[in-house]
């Protein structure tokens, strides 16, 4: 196997784990019939991405936080409508990369030429892909996972 093809593997690896928080915290949103919209902050954005952003989205109306979040639930309603659920997917996505560039970033900073980069990208994303913080706010409609990701 060529190190191309190997590097392309070991990155997929990553995504693939990424998507324990994806599929864990969608799961159990879903079970429970969980909306995403937990305290007035979930709720401040959901309203600014569907009213006011909605309503007026050059020059962004005044918000007391960025308005890069709400900006993508925005554009995730053209896909699934106006609803909750598009704040919750793009939450549980940032939550799966989160997991992903957490095991890029461990491998950028290993400074190794055999294995070991790689393995420690894996148990530092599988950390990551099994930490019940990242979970919940992965369901929740806020910036966490996103900022995170960032």
């Amino acid at each position: 196997m060529n190190a191309g093809r190997l590097i392309r593997s070991r990155s997929t690896w990553l995504l693939l784990v990424g998507l324990v928080p994806v599929i864990a915290a969608g799961t159990l949103a879903h079970i429970n019939d969980f909306d995403g919209l937990y305290g007035q902050d979930a709720f401040a954005y959901y309203r600014y991405a569907v009213d006011d952003l909605r309503a007026q989205l050059y020059p962004p109306p005044p918000f007391f936080w960025p308005p890069g979040y709400p900006l993508l639930t925005l554009l995730m309603t053209l896909f699934v409508g106006i609803t909750p659920l598009a704040g919750q997917w793009v939450s549980l996505m940032c939550g799966g990369l989160t997991v992903a560039f957490t095991g890029l970033l461990t491998r950028e900073v290993w400074h190794s030429n055999d294995n070991s980069a790689h393995i420690a990208a894996l148990i530092a994303g599988l950390t990551m892909a099994f930490t019940g913080q990242l979970w919940q706010s992965s369901a929740v409609i806020m910036a966490d996972t996103l900022s995170l990701a960032a």
